[in-house]
């Protein structure tokens, strides 16, 4: 049986590291998990984008049809989605917390996921543990999200655990390597297809490494071959069995400009220019580690390069019912390569620096995020004040006015608490087929949007006869009036009645209007 001699894997000096790594890797893992989970926790709704629209979903299926109300406008189904991880893991533990607590707790799940799968990548590599891999804190707060792509971040961690037993395990039996290869293919198929890819990403690369520097009897590479293929081709049938596969949304779109985002979006939170200052901050700080050569990436960490580098170049932006499929890859390589780097960290002097260096980096990065769920905070309270105004079951339209707000994307969904506090049909909800389990009822089907683009109060006061907000040129909006008992209009500033002769105002918050709907408007 072959294994990876540490001598060979290791390109800084060993020594006494592992003893003293020890004692310090738990408190500094703790330490800064915590740190991480403040702004979570501290929240009603985190400041995650699209997480309380999720949150809303979960709502629904905990309940399983119990209220009337709710089953009224809504029914689960269930089918092969790649998009499932919140899905199976928050309805069941609602029942036992909250769906309040239970979205926070697979949110703090995928951030820890993410720092033990790092470590882990480490040990399986290096054979001992280090402090190295938690600069992953660093980046569990990113565009990617902030954007609120929960399933995608928890499916990083799911992806990094499993690159960490497929090293592991690479001097093993072939039967025992595809059978946990399978189980992490198909746990990453429930999660995400990008976090399966980059679980993809990363064998390919240690496989084409373990090739050139191993030497390993050619007569295995069939096995090996198939020992790796054989998952990935398991999930490509399920995803040509189950709604995603046929799915589009306008086709497939490459672009160029998407390719410079993704790359951003790694150091990218809420606010621009406070991201390029600790951007930039971290960067010099890893130069100089650098530069001291402190650090080195493992030989097969180029190889997680040389894979990810072009494919990222061919991925498209928009494939099937996606956005976004293209730049959410470098936060997912950034978080692996964690893993893949050495660090000389030999004496304790140093390890206390170091941990100290990675707490303050920490603190920086959580600041712009703790700045913004304080926003998120107050509009949230006022949200919770406004739907005492709201009747339970009844139907609420979202619309926008005015230019971008700070963490825009949270308060534009924000609206959907109603399904959980009211019982109500918010029009943003998610329900695309081919991504979310949640259906919504005929005849409410079609005055929902599937997608959580609300339209412009422009569109309300005119509606187009084509539009970009909805898919297959579906106007959901048209007779707005008569569909709806209530809107809120998400605005950069306290906009005035933009139809008096259909609205009545009911509550003004920060960044949002409730107006009531006149009955034969």
């Amino acid at each position: 049986m072959s294994t990876l001699s540490p001598e060979s894997a290791t390109p800084v000096r060993a020594g006494e590291v592992d003893q003293s790594a020890i004692s310090m890797l738990v408190p500094g893992f703790v330490l800064l998990f915590l740190l991480a989970a403040i702004p979570i926790v501290s929240s009603k709704i985190p400041p995650l984008g699209n997480y309380v629209n999720h949150l809303a979903r979960m709502h629904v299926i905990a309940v399983d049809g119990h209220d009337p109300m709710l089953a009224r406008f809504y029914d689960v189904r269930w089918s092969l989605i790649p998009n499932l991880a919140m899905d199976l893991f928050v309805p069941p533990l609602a029942k036992i917390v909250g769906v309040y607590w239970a979205g926070k707790i697979f949110v703090l799940s995928a951030f820890a996921l993410i720092l033990i799968g790092a470590q882990a990548i480490h040990w399986s590599l290096f054979r001992r543990a280090s402090l190295g891999p938690l600069v992953a804190v660093l980046f569990v707060y990113s565009e990617i999200t902030s954007l609120g792509h929960l399933n995608y971040l928890f499916g990083i961690g799911v992806a990094l655990c499993g690159t960490a037993s497929w090293i592991g395990l690479r001097g093993f039996s072939p039967g025992l390597r595809f059978s946990v290869s399978l189980c992490v293919v198909l746990a990453l198929f429930l999660c995400h297809l990008s976090a399966l890819g980059l679980y993809g990403v990363a064998v390919a690369a240690f496989e084409l490494w373990h090739c050139f520097a191993q030497r390993p009897d050619r007569r295995m590479l069939p096995i090996d071959l198939a020992v790796f293929g054989v998952p990935f081709l398991i999930a490509a049938l399920l995803l040509a069995a189950g709604p995603t596969g046929g799915a589009t949304l306008g086709g497939s779109e490459w672009q160029l400009y998407s390719k410079a985002e993704g790359l951003w979006y790694v150091a990218k939170t809420y606010y621009r220019l406070y991201d390029l200052f600790t951007g930039a901050v971290i960067a010099a700080c890893a130069l100089w580690v650098c530069h001291r050569r402190w650090i080195r990436l493992h030989p097969a960490g180029w190889f997680v390069l040389v894979v990810a580098v072009p494919l990222y170049l061919a991925l498209p932006f928009k494939a099937m019912s996606a956005f976004h499929v293209d730049d959410r890859l470098p936060l997912g390589v950034v978080l692996l390569l964690c893993g893949f780097l050495a660090w000389d960290l030999a004496d304790l002097a140093r390890q206390r620096r170091f941990l100290v260096a990675i707490v303050a980096l920490a603190l920086l990065r959580l600041a712009g995020v703790e700045a913004a769920a304080n926003r998120v905070r107050a509009a949230v309270t006022a949200f919770d004040q406004s739907l005492e105004f709201v009747k339970p079951g009844s139907k609420i339209m979202v619309a926008q006015s005015g230019g971008d707000i700070p963490v825009f994307d949270t308060l534009e969904a924000v609206p959907c608490l109603a399904i959980i506090e009211r019982s109500s049909l918010v029009s943003i909800a998610f329900s695309h087929p081919a991504e979310q389990v949640l259906v919504v009822k005929t005849p409410y089907r079609d005055v929902s949007a599937y997608v959580d683009d609300p339209p412009g109060i422009e569109d309300l006061r005119d509606p187009p006869q084509w539009s970009a907000y909805t898919q297959s040129s579906r106007i959901y909006w048209r007779h707005w009036a008569q569909d709806y008992d209530y809107l809120y209009v998400i605005s950069a500033s306290d906009a005035s009645n933009p139809l008096p002769d259909r609205l009545t105002l009911l509550y003004q918050g920060p960044y949002f209007q409730l107006y009531r709907i006149r009955p034969g408007s």
